[in-house]
This record gives C-alpha cells, structure tokens and sequence, in this order.
C-alpha cells in the first residue's frame, strides 16, 4: 500500500523557506546594527579626542600666560581653542546623527525578529499538522491493516472448521 502524500507538503515547504529567508534577514539587520554601533564608538572617540586636545591647548594657554605671552600670542591660542571647539560641535552632531543611525537599524532588527518569529510559528504550525496527520494516517493504516488480520483469522477459523471432519 503507497503511503498517502501529505496535502500541504508545497505549504510547509514555503513556510521553511520564508523562515530561512527571516532568519538571513535577521542576521543581516543583526550586521548592520553592529557596524552603526561600531561607527559610532568611532565617533564618539573623535569627539573624546578632540575635548582632550580641547583642555591640552588650554593648558598650554594657561601655562603661556603664566610666563608672559604677548597679545598676538594670545589671540592665536584662543583662534585655535576656538577652531577646537567648532570641530567638536561638528563630531558631536556627525555622532547624534549616528545616534540616529543606531536607532534605525536597532528598530529594524526588532522589526526582522519580529518577522522571524511569525515565520517560525507558521512554519511550526504546518509542522504539527502534518505530525497529527502522520500519527492518524499510521493509525488508519494499522485499524486496515488489523481488520486484514482479522479477516485473514476468521477465513482460516472458518477453513479449519470446515475442513475439519464432525
């Protein structure tokens, strides 16, 4: 006796796929997500670096100031902690927008495990369908196979019976 197909067979087929591609996507996001935060670790050191520069140049002011400076010197110290300072303000907002940046790809990662997770319940799903539809066919098929048994036992009950001198 063939054993019966199961009907939605091409269904839990899809279902496998979709699951794999959601798990490839999730990675992917997970990926990207790692990469934003890496990039803005990074900028976030250049602003660090540029405050630290910040104060050295400032204590080299101090320290000019303390020994004497004259005006024109002292104008080209605060020129360059004036130029410090705009370059921070630049790596502060290239670092928010990265901020920005993070918040997407954080958003959708969650938004990938979302789909992921869906993809994984319907494919389940279909996955016990076709585990009761097995243990009902095996069932079936053992009722069948017991009602030949049966049969075949009546029949040679009967034959021996008959055959059987009274």
């Amino acid at each position: 006796m063939p054993k019966p197909n199961y009907r939605l067979q091409i269904v839990l087929d899809l279902r496998k796929k979709a699951q794999e591609k959601a798990a490839r996507i999730t990675a992917e996001k997970r990926r990207l997500l790692l990469e934003a935060e890496a990039e803005l670790l990074r900028r976030q050191e250049e602003v660090n670096r540029c405050r630290a520069q910040q104060m050295e140049a400032r204590q080299q002011m101090y320290v000019a100031a303390d020994q004497g400076i004259n005006a024109s010197q002292w104008t080209l110290h605060r020129t360059h902690l004036s130029d410090l300072k705009q370059r921070e303000q630049e790596f502060v907002a290239v670092a928010e927008e990265q901020r920005a940046v993070v918040g997407r790809a954080e958003a959708e990662l969650e938004r990938a495990i979302a789909g992921f997770i869906e993809a994984t319940r319907q494919a389940r799903m279909i996955e016990t369908h076709k585990e009761f539809w097995l243990e009902q066919t095996q069932r079936q098929e053992e009722i069948q196979q017991q009602k030949v048994s049966d049969e075949i036992g009546s029949l040679l009950f009967t034959h021996r019976k008959v055959s059987q001198p009274h």
